[in-house]
């Protein structure tokens, strides 16, 4: 929904712009030590983190959408395992189950960004309406993911890649 996007980047630049100036604020005080006051080091990377801009961005399902969306992320960086920023370690998604004709293109996209890592993980908070949860294993067993439901957690449920699939 382009409207909950529109409010998401409104919250976050609100919340960046807090946080820059509540570590101006400390910085200004001393209640917060650069690394040049310790050892005649470099303070940039207090500066560095309160200048950072965290892109909100929309992301369609399904494979045909979730190519684009990866190409542009992997412009962004390459991290310490080589993989490049076109993949997740761990996926959230809550209450984004409607209709049982969506299914192959979220587990398209979940599985297309996540990623290669024995600990990478696809959280889903599960609401029940309309799809029934064995329709969403189904799906994801098809797209060669396992699950687990945590113990005393009612609705979630991690998903992950099937170890011969790592």
């Amino acid at each position: 929904d382009t409207d909950v996007l529109a409010e998401m980047r409104q919250n976050v630049n609100c919340n960046l712009k807090t946080q820059k100036e509540e570590l101006d604020d400390m910085t200004k005080k001393k209640n917060v030590y650069s690394q040049d006051d310790v050892d005649g080091g470099d303070d940039t990377s207090v500066m560095q983190a309160s200048d950072k801009v965290i892109p909100c961005r929309q992301l369609r399902w399904g494979k045909s959408y979730v190519e684009k969306f990866k190409s542009s992320l992997e412009k962004l960086s390459t991290y310490k395992n080589g993989e490049t920023g076109g993949s997740f370690d761990v996926i959230i998604a809550s209450d984004v189950i409607y209709v049982d004709y969506i299914l192959d293109d979220l587990f398209d996209t979940i599985t297309a960004l996540l990623s290669q890592s024995q600990d990478a993980k696809f959280l889903l908070a599960y609401a029940r309406r309309a799809v029934d949860i064995s329709l969403v294993f189904e799906c994801a067993k098809k797209h060669r993911l396992e699950w687990t439901e945590p113990d005393g957690v009612e609705g979630v449920y991690i998903f992950s890649r099937l170890p011969s699939e790592l």
